[in-house]
């Protein structure tokens, strides 16, 4: 057997090599972190156009008691199809009832998502806040309208978002 053949060469590792490790590193980390400000930031932009155009005015109208202007205003010609306005009318009047005055709502999470047979929507759990209730979760879909404003194209209480309602679960229109 030759030695020569097993004999390894190694050499010694030099400080520039450690440095282009953690240069490389740095870079990935740094482009992760930046590209998660961005996503961020573009989420951020999203729900607040969504609260502006839509949720601000569902908001004021629901506090003051005209639901009806909701309807009217601020939902789709299909969820209107789907759905009666006496229904929803009650439903808004039976919340008022067990839940008392809307005091506030905040978008904590919107998602767009597509699914068969429908347009693409951004599916907008909200944080209710009442007189009588501290905190509801309510998930709304909402769709651009053709002047691209949003506006909601469906909605119910986010039931396992609301453990502590005890029987208080209204299954009427949001």
């Amino acid at each position: 057997m030759n030695p020569a053949a097993n004999t390894q060469v190694v050499e010694k590792g030099s400080w520039s090599s450690l440095f282009g490790c953690l240069g490389v590193g740095v870079l990935v980390i740094g482009g992760i972190i930046a590209a998660w400000m961005y996503f961020s930031g573009k989420q951020d932009s999203k729900n607040e156009e969504i609260r502006a155009q839509w949720l601000a005015p569902w908001t004021k109208a629901i506090a003051e008691g005209r639901p009806g202007d909701a309807w009217d205003k601020l939902t789709t010609e299909g969820y209107r199809k789907e759905r009666s306005k006496e229904a929803y009318l009650a439903n808004y009047g039976e919340a008022s009832e067990k839940f008392g005055k809307l005091l506030s709502a905040e978008v904590f999470n919107a998602i767009g998502t597509k699914e068969p047979g429908r347009e693409y929507f951004q599916q907008v759990k909200v944080r209710t806040r009442w007189e009588k209730a501290d905190l509801i979760i309510i998930r709304f879909e909402v769709v651009k309208s053709a002047s691209g404003e949003y506006v909601q194209d469906g909605g119910y209480l986010g039931i396992d978002d609301n453990i502590g309602l005890s029987g208080a679960i209204l299954n009427g229109p949001w």
